[in-house]
C-alpha cells in the first residue's frame, strides 16, 4: 500500500514537472487568472464587456490547461461556464427536429462514415478543442481511412512541419500537448499517414471578427489546395479541425458571405467533403448545457441497438444553430 502511495505521488510529481517546463502550460496561474476575473465581473464597480471578454478568453485556455492535465470534467465545466457567461443556453428542440429524431436509425459511427467516404475523397471531422474523446475517435476513424486509400492527414493543431523531429514535440502545436491528441498523431504517424500544417498564420490581418475569419478560413483552404491536392490530384485527405470549421454552409458566394474553411474546399477543388460533426451532440458535466436533442437521442430507442460511446445518428439538423458556431 505504501510503495502504491509512493509511485502515485512520484507519478503525480513527474506530470508536474514536465508541465513546468512548457512555457504554454500554467494551470495554477490560468485558475486564479480566471477566479481574479470573476469577482471582478460580480463586482459592479469593476464588471464591463472587457472584464467579460478577457474573462471567456481565459476560461478557455483553463478549460484546454484542465484538458492537458486529463482533467477531462475540469475542461468541460469551463467551457460551458463561457455558455453561461454569454447566455447560450439551448433553447427546447423544435417540432422538424423532434420529428426527424423519431425518424433516426443509430448505428456504429466508425462503420457508417467508412461507408460514405468510400464515395469522397474529402473528410473533414471537427472537435471541440478541449475535449480528449474527440480525438480518440478520430484516431479510430484514422485507422479505418487509411485502409480506404486516405494519405494525407491535415490537422489545425500543427503549427510547423509536423514530426520534423522525428517524434511528436511541443513545438508541433499547441492542442497536441493533450495525450489523446498526441496518441492520435503518433499512432497517425505509425500508419504512413502524410500530415499537413495548413494555418494561414502570417495572412490574418482583418480589423473585425468577420474580416478574419474570412481570411483564416480562405487560407486554411488555399494551403490545403497547395499542399495536397497541388501535390497529388488523385488525393484523399482526411482533415481534423476544430468546430466550425467543418461547415458546409453558407456556400462561398451565398448572400452574407460567411463561408467556412470546408465551404472555401469544396469550391476551390470541386470536391464535396463528407463532414463529421461532434460539437453538438456531446454529454456536458452540466446537463443544462446539452442540445436539447442530445438526451433524446442517447435515452431513446434511436440508440438502445448501438455499442455504447459508438453510436451515429444519420440525423440532419435544419440547420447549426448559430450560438454554437464559432471558429477554433
Amino acid at each position: 500500500m505504501i510503495k502504491s502511495a509512493f509511485l502515485l505521488t512520484a507519478l503525480l510529481s513527474s506530470i508536474a514537472n514536465a508541465a513546468s517546463f512548457d512555457p504554454e502550460v500554467n494551470l495554477a496561474k490560468a485558475e486564479r487568472e480566471a477566479q481574479r476575473l470573476r469577482t471582478q465581473l460580480r463586482n459592479p464597480a469593476l464588471a464591463s464587456d472587457k472584464v467579460k471578454i478577457t474573462l471567456n478568453s481565459k476560461l478557455q485556455q483553463l478549460g484546454n490547461q484542465r484538458s492537458f492535465v486529463g482533467d477531462s470534467d475540469g475542461a468541460m465545466a469551463a467551457f460551458d461556464e463561457t455558455e453561461t457567461l454569454h447566455a447560450r443556453r439551448n433553447a427546447g428542440a423544435d417540432a422538424g427536429e423532434s420529428a426527424r429524431l423519431e425518424a433516426a436509425k443509430a448505428e456504429d459511427a466508425i462503420s457508417a462514415i467508412v461507408r460514405e467516404a468510400a464515395n469522397h475523397r474529402i473528410v473533414i471531422l471537427n472537435e471541440a478543442h478541449h475535449v480528449p474523446l474527440h480525438r480518440a475517435f478520430a484516431m479510430r476513424l484514422a485507422r479505418e481511412l487509411r485502409k480506404l486509400g486516405y494519405t494525407w492527414l491535415a490537422c489545425e493543431t500543427f503549427e510547423n512541419t509536423p514530426l520534423k523531429k522525428g517524434y511528436l514535440a511541443l513545438s508541433d502545436g499547441y492542442y497536441s500537448r493533450e495525450p489523446a491528441f498526441g496518441n492520435f498523431l503518433r499512432d497517425a504517424a505509425a500508419d504512413g499517414w502524410k500530415l499537413v500544417q495548413y494555418e494561414p498564420f502570417d495572412e490574418i490581418t482583418g480589423e473585425t471578427a468577420a474580416q478574419q475569419i474570412d481570411q483564416r478560413d480562405s487560407g486554411e483552404a488555399r494551403n490545403l489546395v497547395k499542399r495536397i491536392f497541388d501535390q497529388d490530384p488523385n488525393a484523399k485527405a482526411f482533415i481534423y479541425v476544430g468546430y466550425s470549421h467543418a461547415q458546409k454552409v453558407p456556400r462561398v458566394g451565398d448572400s452574407g458571405g460567411g463561408a467556412w474553411m470546408a465551404a472555401q474546399l469544396s469550391h476551390m477543388t470541386g470536391l464535396e467533403p463528407l463532414t463529421i460533426d461532434q460539437t453538438i451532440m456531446m454529454e456536458h458535466v452540466d446537463q443544462a448545457a446539452e442540445y436539447p436533442l442530445y438526451a433524446a437521442a442517447v435515452g431513446g430507442d434511436t440508440a438502445e441497438n448501438a455499442p455504447a460511446g459508438q453510436a451515429i445518428l444519420r440525423l440532419r439538423l435544419s440547420q447549426k444553430p448559430a450560438e454554437r458556431c464559432r471558429p477554433g
